[in-house]
């Protein structure tokens, strides 16, 4: 029922304001907005459809018949659009978009400022500590990463493990710590507030982000601003970025067997300390502000078919005014 006033509320605001409006740029969970499309569509504006992160996948893991219907409005919206942007080119097969590759542009809102994230200690005179920073749901690998972390402590009962977040398995993630003893190398911290974890990312000697589905994540970018090496599933903007040993780490499945494994090899690493640093060059080179701006001036002036300046507008706000009458309205 939610699922179904939310769409007819942007509906009725696209409606009311789509004269005014040269560009929609539907996000967050546009792949899903179905009716405001169709409307959109009939207004005659181009539509720019960007993939925060993949519905279908998601629900995959946690309901299929959801996912189903995920499916069938995803690609209803995909085929509508004028044009998908997607983190990174290797979603394009993951995420099933393939019929749509013509459309298919690699844009993304992401972006950091390394100011905001001074680099951490040297690796060396880290702690031993293993962390994970994330909604504790399926889709993110977090029952996996606790299964690889009982078979590390097995291993290496001196090795310390951290995970930052709260989510469905929670509960089921703190009766399997209870079980399997590992009350005293684990520490679940819960839901913590962003600016702390910044501290808690300087402070590990490896972050692990073992997700299924992924469209950036926020969190690896964060890490490798702070200097803190990244193990990551390989897809999504950072993954495909990373060259395996050289800037950060590269799983290619999270089962907790792989995830095990993979945190030894990455731990015994003797270039561990400039593996960090070349990840903080990486954020700086292709996460900045001014970069991820750029790609997204060029699918939207592709669209609206010449350059010129843009005026953001979100609902009834005027977020930004250029000055310009003749500016093109980006909503």
């Amino acid at each position: 029922m939610n699922f179904l006033l939310v769409q007819i509320k942007a509906t009725y605001q696209l409606a009311r304001t789509g004269r005014e409006v040269d560009l929609w740029i539907f996000f967050i969970d546009g792949q899903n907005q179905v009716l405001p499309m169709i409307v959109a569509r009939i207004l005659g504006r181009p539509v720019l459809l960007l993939f925060a992160y993949s519905a279908v996948e998601t629900l995959r893991l946690t309901n299929p018949v959801l996912a189903l219907g995920a499916s069938l409005f995803s690609s209803a919206n995909c085929t509508l659009c004028d044009r998908i942007g997607v983190t990174s080119a290797t979603l394009v097969e993951a995420w099933s978009l393939s019929r749509w590759r013509s459309k298919i542009r690699v844009a993304h809102e992401h972006f950091i400022s390394l100011t905001e994230y001074p680099p951490g200690d040297c690796i060396e005179t880290r702690e031993r500590v293993v962390g994970f920073v994330g909604r504790l749901n399926p889709e993110k690998g977090a029952m996996e990463f606790l299964k690889a972390v009982a078979i590390l402590h097995a291993h290496d009962p001196g090795l310390r493990f951290r995970i930052i977040g709260d989510g469905l398995l929670r509960g089921e993630m703190e009766a399997y710590i209870q079980h399997h003893r590992l009350e005293g190398c684990v520490q679940m911290l819960g839901w913590i507030p962003h600016t702390d974890v910044r501290g808690h990312l300087t402070r590990l000697r490896l972050l692990v982000v073992p997700s299924y589905t992924e469209s950036g994540p926020m969190i690896a970018y964060e890490a490798m601003g702070g200097a803190t090496p990244l193990l990551i599933t390989k897809g999504g903007l950072v993954a495909g970025l990373i060259d395996d040993g050289v800037n950060g780490y590269l799983l290619d499945t999270p089962t907790p067997a792989a995830i095990a494994a993979e945190v030894e090899r990455v731990l015994g690493d003797p270039a561990l300390g400039a593996v960090a640093q070349a990840g903080r060059r990486l954020v700086e080179q292709n996460l900045s502000f001014e970069r991820t701006c750029r790609r997204l001036e060029d699918v939207i002036w592709e669209l609206l078919g010449g350059g010129g300046r843009i005026r953001l507008i979100a609902g009834q706000e005027e977020l930004a005014r250029s000055g310009d009458p003749e500016a093109s309205n980006v909503a």
